[in-house]
C-alpha cells in the first residue's frame, strides 16, 4: 500500500469494519457542523459514496445539517468502531454533488424511499403523525404509476477531506493515530503520533 494514500487506508477499514459480525451499520459517520450562529450540531448519516472528491451522503437540502454546510462548508465526519479499536475522522470542505450523481442515486432507491423524500420537508416541524402520513398518501396517489423524479430540494453532499485521522486503541490504553494532511499542491503527507488514553 502506498504509504501516503489514505483513501486506500480508509477502503481497507471500512472492509474490515464491513466484514466484522460485531460492526453494525459500518457506514454510520457523525456529522459535526457549526451553524450561522456558530452553534455546533452533530448527527449521524450514512456513507454512501466515496472516491478521491471526497465522501457522499444523500439528505434533504432544507434540513438542519445541510443549512449549516452551506454557512459554513467546515466539517467534520467520524467513524467509530470500538469493537474492532478503531476510528476514523475525516476533517474537510462540503458542498453539494453534481445533479447526475444525486439522480443516480435517487433512482436507485426504493420507491418507498422515493416518495418520503417527495413528502418529508425535513427538519420542520409537523403537527401529528397524521398530518405527515396523510401527505405520504397524498404524494403517493400524486405519483401512481409513474417514475419519481428527484426533487431539487433532495440530493448528495461529498465532504472533500482535508485530513484523515486513524486511530486505533492498542492494550495498556495506548492509541496510535496515523495523520494524514493535503498541501494545496494536492499532495498527501503523514505523521504517526502515540499516547495515553
Amino acid at each position: 500500500m502506498d504509504d501516503c494514500n489514505p483513501l486506500q487506508l480508509f477502503h481497507e477499514w471500512l472492509i474490515t469494519a464491513r466484514d466484522h459480525p460485531h460492526v453494525p451499520e459500518c457506514n454510520a459517520m457523525r456529522l459535526t457542523t457549526i451553524s450561522n450562529d456558530l452553534e455546533i450540531s452533530n448527527r449521524v448519516v450514512l456513507l454512501k459514496e466515496y472516491d478521491w472528491k471526497g465522501l457522499t451522503f444523500f439528505t434533504n437540502f432544507n434540513s438542519n445539517k445541510a443549512l449549516d454546510l452551506i454557512c459554513n462548508p467546515n466539517c467534520s465526519l467520524e467513524f467509530n468502531w470500538p469493537n474492532i479499536s478503531r476510528r476514523i475522522i475525516v476533517k474537510g470542505l462540503a458542498s453539494q454533488t453534481e445533479s447526475d450523481i444525486s439522480d443516480n442515486y435517487f433512482f436507485r432507491r426504493p420507491r418507498e424511499s422515493q416518495l418520503g423524500a417527495l413528502a418529508s420537508n425535513q427538519s420542520a416541524i409537523i403537527s401529528s403523525r397524521k398530518c405527515l402520513l396523510d401527505n405520504l398518501n397524498k404524494v403517493t396517489q400524486m405519483n401512481a404509476n409513474k417514475e419519481i423524479k428527484r426533487p431539487s430540494h433532495w440530493g448528495g453532499i461529498t465532504i472533500r477531506p482535508k485530513e484523515f485521522i486513524f486511530i486505533t486503541s492498542l492494550k495498556s490504553k495506548i492509541q496510535k493515530s496515523e495523520i494524514y494532511k493535503v498541501d494545496p499542491n494536492n499532495v498527501w503527507s503523514k505523521i504517526d503520533e502515540w499516547c495515553y488514553t
